[in-house]
């Protein structure tokens, strides 16, 4: 604006010319709506999805998908460029953004919000509001085969009115899919004699749950050609991990639990953590956010020793299956708070020669103080928000630890969302302890 006031406005792109509609202004800016582009980017191109306007899912599909790795590398820059002191020497280590061979069509979870009329749908963008759809273009394959099945079925349909929302996800080595009903209520007789008709009706459902807040989980509900599958297997969700040398882990989690949505790109992401971490044999590794050990268990073929810790009970289970699946004995999982874990093991003096952060989006500014004595050579920070990532690198720096790379991976295509992985070395010790690596089970609480 004329008086240098910052306007806000969703769906316009670098460069455009443009005419909009102020809504609120604040103190320092101001939030407005897109009436109309005058000139346009030529990165700006039609949404191929008919829902763009109205859904919050999404949020880029109207930039060209180059342009939307441009986009999300200046994003990256920004906050780096706002939160590093100096020289700003980090410019040196940053990597090209790594872009998503399928930019469409890669998710493996899809939740989809109910409305009171029993239809499927996502909120519109800062609403509560649910826009009913038919289709969702990120959605994997098998995903949407179900979706549309399920749309269709007069059982699913009495499902649903009494959901809150569905949970559809894809188990990669039977490629079929497991579903969660969010119920408002608790589950009746009718209900049941529902599930199984759903799963009559829809080709491609391994099983069906019904959560609830209060009466706890229902099921598993399964097809009457399951084939005599164990109770115990019908929630359990499969997927492969294609590691360096030709090795393979096979993963499982839990249905409800969480895993990348992306399966191909979370593929890329572990193996540049790999290859940039170098680890041995020798090499002692603690994973603060473990959960189902998508980072420790590949890290633990490679390893001495990999110790992982999860708030989620879920997690921690599917983490200590994951080991055992894959004949590894040198993994050790519990479940502990990232705080609790980081304080204990500073406490004990416990060290290890690489430390791996992958926390939730608000980052993890109140462990790094633990950081500095536990991380004895290096650190690996995989993050979803690129402004609580800058911070938390800032004070890395200050704990005495240098970035030597720092890497976007493209794991939302259509979206703002940025995967980011960092590696930080250590460059100066501050500890009057030796550094060594103990048992976790000899520390109080652990």
């Amino acid at each position: 604006m004329p008086d240098g006031l910052v306007v806000m406005v969703p769906g316009v792109l670098p460069g455009e010319k443009v005419a909009v509609k102020l809504i609120q202004k604040k103190r320092g800016y101001a939030n407005a709506e897109l009436v109309e582009v005058l000139e346009a980017s030529p990165s700006r191109i039609e949404p191929p999805c008919p829902y763009y306007d109205q859904c919050g899912g999404c949020d880029l599909q109207h930039i060209s998908y180059p342009g939307q790795l441009q986009i999300k590398q200046e994003i990256i820059n920004e906050q780096l460029n706002r939160n590093l002191p100096g020289e700003n020497s980090w410019q040196q280590t940053l990597v090209e953004i790594e872009a998503a061979k399928e930019p469409f069509a890669y998710r493996q979870r899809l939740r989809l919000q109910v409305d009171g009329r029993g239809r499927l749908g996502f909120y519109r963008l800062r609403s509560q509001e649910i826009v009913p759809i038919s289709a969702c273009l990120l959605a994997a394959p098998m995903l949407q085969k179900v979706f549309a099945q399920l749309l269709e079925s007069k059982a699913a349909g009495q499902i649903l009115k009494n959901s809150a929302a569905v949970e559809l996800m894809h188990d990669q080595q039977e490629d079929k899919v497991i579903a969660v009903f969010h119920f408002s209520r608790k589950p009746r007789s009718m209900d049941s004699k529902h599930a199984k008709d759903c799963l009559a009706e829809i080709a491609g459902l391994k099983s069906l749950f019904m959560k609830t807040k209060t009466w706890g989980d229902f099921g598993p509900f399964l097809p009457d050609e399951s084939n005599g599958i164990e109770q115990d297997q019908a929630g359990l969700l499969h997927f492969p991990l294609h590691l360096r040398d030709g090795k393979t882990a096979n993963m499982l989690f839990e249905a409800g639990g969480f895993c990348q949505v992306n399966a191909k790109q979370n593929e890329i992401l572990l193996q540049t953590m790999l290859d940039w971490a170098s680890i041995s044999s020798e090499t002692t590794i603690l994973d603060l956010y473990c959960g189902l050990g998508n980072f420790s268990i590949p890290a633990a073929f490679y390893g001495k020793k990999v110790i992982g810790m999860d708030l989620q009970r879920s997690a921690i289970r599917s983490a200590g299956k994951n080991a055992e699946n894959n004949a590894l004995e040198n993994c050790f999982f519990a479940q502990k708070s990232a705080f609790d874990a980081a304080e204990n093991f500073a406490d004990s003096g416990a060290s290890f020669d690489l430390v791996i952060l992958d926390p939730p989006r608000q980052g993890c500014k109140e462990i790094i103080p633990f950081i500095k004595k536990i991380a004895s050579s290096q650190v690996i920070y995989i993050s979803c928000d690129p402004a609580t990532l800058a911070r938390d690198l800032a004070l890395l720096q200050d704990s005495g630890f240098k970035i030597e790379k720092i890497q976007g991976v493209d794991m939302f295509p259509q979206t703002h969302h940025i995967e980011t992985i960092v590696q930080l070395k250590r460059c100066k010790r501050s500890m009057t302890t030796p550094l060594h690596v103990i048992d976790p089970r000899d520390i109080q609480g652990v």
